[in-house]
């Protein structure tokens, strides 16, 4: 890869020129001057190799850009520019070609402290200082380890919380802090082993969303601050390796392609997007590429652990994906969310029984979220009240001929079955002898040969089934088939993969029912549930991240992961009780076609559900919604 791309670098130098085909200067132009230098002088530092062909190509480029008075009597006009001049002296200098006369401007216009009259982000100021370190310059800047706290990694943030912008802000404190991977000696202890959680969780969701310049980025990040290599970097590092291009070069993210090929260009504009599109990605996969070689060489050099070993290590020392978490904590700030979101299903019932057409996946859904809040508490009798009101309600519209079943889910017809016969209340397109119980029962007890993926998606109903004494319990797959199934998860495939993966631990769970506890040696996947789990949640799939934080849970791994997305559902809950703040959706939704739209009942109540049952498992260990499933009452089994 690194040979591949640092040929395509140098066939395509001119286009690193900012006066091309004199074209006058722009500072996009000047920027990737700078990151130029930046790869001439890691890669020499990195690999020792001075006096190859693409170093000379680069050097004497830089070289003539220097030399130009149209570039570089800018130095004193323009101090957000300043970086771009440093980094190019820095890197020639550190080849042997050091230009006195910039240097004495450089060190001018640091001394007047004409960088002083611009505003700085911490990892611009980062920036700075890097190159200035670099160059062996005397400045008046707080250090990189002093910067480093008083930028976005002060404290580790959360990675559900990071888009894009914020992620960039991430690496490239990482970056300069080492210096991309040349600065060895580090002034001040860093967060490494939390830290390495949030960037395994980036890599996942950056894969997913095919962001292949912020996975060169985080990889470079990852070798950077020297963690042990583990199941997810390395699959990380097999589809950067995978997007690289016949003629050398890597893509940047794929919304970015998408919308370069919406426009209408000619060959000549096309070659130039094509470019754009393609050099950053490129240029720090060279370095991160360099980085790691550098690693894999000392790595085999001397004896060191095996990758099982490795891959214990997760969740142990070196990642930190083991730790005692506050119980307490979790349980009450749960029991305030859980109790926002049951005043919230009140005001829902009273209007939805009150309303002259009941709908029963309405209804359905509200019961199973007043189970899920009141079931196994001090106050679970006032389940049975409210269970009454509902069942009745759909009893009385059945019997009316007023009910349409149709858009409720099987398991939720199932769910809602045995809840409401456990209180006498029988409804008749549940329960009769013709009823939908009957007719599940009848058609999961039919025996025949099923494919796997079938049986992964009826195995939920079966376990409802035998959970209400119906049926004898199903076979769930055994960990083999899990554990070959998570190693061989395409970061970049569709999202169904991902569906697959959740339904094959529900079915080696039994959803929590089966008290399971993965071994060491194992604790990669549970690494790769939990940045599932954010990376859905990060991209406000709520139903599909809450359903991937109760597969984690079942798999009896205590994480940080788990803390962080409870700080994310958390933070989405909106004060009335609901989960999900989608004001934009709701509006497009109520604008359309469909007239009969219900915000609270079609957008908010699903998914707050699915919020609310991952909320109760992953703050109460002794709770898991398919072990409260009481069994038909005995006249009715």
């Amino acid at each position: 890869m690194v040979a591949d791309a640092l040929e395509w670098i140098v066939r395509n130098l001119d286009e690193f020129y900012p006066f091309k085909d004199g074209r006058p200067f722009e500072i996009k132009h000047g920027q990737k001057v700078g990151e130029l230098a930046i790869l001439l002088q890691s890669y020499v530092s990195l690999t020792g190799n001075r006096d190859c062909e693409p170093v000379k190509q680069i050097s004497s480029l830089l070289i003539s850009i220097q030399e130009n008075p149209a570039f570089t009597d800018r130095l004193v006009r323009s101090p957000v520019e300043f970086v771009l001049f440093a980094e190019m002296y820095s890197a020639l200098r550190s080849l042997g070609h050091d230009n006195q006369d910039q240097r004495e401007m450089l060190q001018r216009v640091i001394d007047a402290r004409f960088l002083d009259h611009t505003e700085r982000l911490p990892h611009r100021a980062m920036d700075i200082v890097s190159c200035l370190e670099w160059g062996g310059f005397r400045h008046h800047f707080p250090s990189l380890e002093a910067l480093y706290f008083t930028s976005m990694l002060a404290s580790v943030p959360n990675a559900a919380f990071l888009d894009e912008d914020a992620i960039y802000f991430l690496t490239h404190v990482i970056m300069f802090l080492h210096s991309f991977g040349t600065r060895k000696e580090i002034g001040a202890p860093l967060p490494e082993k939390t830290l390495g959680r949030v960037l395994s969780t980036l890599l996942i969701a950056c894969c997913r969303e095919h962001h292949w310049d912020l996975i060169a980025e985080l990889l470079l990040c990852w070798d950077c601050i020297g963690l042990p290599p583990t199941f997810i970097t390395r699959r990380a590092w097999a589809s950067l390796l995978d997007e690289q291009r016949e003629d050398g070069a890597i893509p940047g993210p794929e919304w970015a392609e998408k919308l370069h090929k919406s426009q209408n260009v000619d060959d000549a504009g096309a070659a130039d997007i094509y470019f754009s599109h393609h050099y950053h990605t490129t240029l720090v996969s060279i370095i991160a590429g360099c980085l790691q070689l550098n690693r894999l060489a000392a790595a085999s050099s001397k004896p060191g652990p095996s990758l099982a070993t490795l891959e214990e290590a997760i969740g142990e020392e070196n990642r930190d994906r083991r730790f005692a978490p506050d119980h307490a904590s979790r349980s009450q700030n749960a029991r305030g969310m859980i109790l926002r979101t049951r005043s919230w299903l009140d005001h829902l019932t009273a209007i939805e029984l009150e309303s002259p057409i009941k709908r029963p996946e309405v209804l359905s859904k509200i019961l199973l979220g007043y189970w899920i809040g009141y079931s196994n508490t001090t106050d679970s009798e006032t389940f049975d009240g409210l269970a009454r009101q509902i069942g009745e309600a759909l009893s009385a519209a059945d019997l009316s001929g007023e009910l349409d079943w149709s858009k409720t889910a099987p398991a939720l017809k199932l769910i809602v079955a045995a809840l409401l016969s456990s209180r006498s209340v029988f409804v008749p397109f549940l329960h009769s002898a013709e009823g939908f119980l009957q007719q599940a029962l009848q058609a999961l007890s039919a025996t025949g040969p099923t494919d796997l993926a079938t049986e992964l998606l009826l195995y939920e109903k079966r376990l409802l089934l035998y959970a209400m004494g119906l049926q004898a319990q199903p076979y769930g797959i055994g960990l083999s088939d899990l554990t070959n199934f998570a190693r061989a998860l395409s970061f970049t495939g569709p999202e169904s993969e991902v569906e697959e993966l959740v339904l094959r631990v529900q079915s080696y769970t039994s959803f929590g029912r089966a008290r399971r506890q993965l071994e060491k040696s194992n604790y990669w996947m549970s690494e790769l549930i939990a940045g599932l789990a954010l990376t859905y949640l990060r991209k406000y799939d709520l139903p599909m991240g809450s359903r991937i934080l109760r597969a984690l849970t079942y798999l009896g791994v205590e994480t940080k992961d788990i803390d962080d997305c409870l700080d994310f559902l958390s933070l989405h809950q909106r004060p009335e009780g609901a989960f999900g703040f989608f004001g934009a959706q709701q509006y497009e939704l109520l604008t359309g076609s469909n007239r009969e739209f219900s915000a609270d009942l079609d957008l908010k109540l699903p998914i707050t559900i699915e919020c609310l049952w991952a909320l109760r498992e992953a703050t109460d260990s002794d709770w898991r919604l398919y072990q409260t499933i009481p069994r038909l009452i005995s006249s009715l089994a």
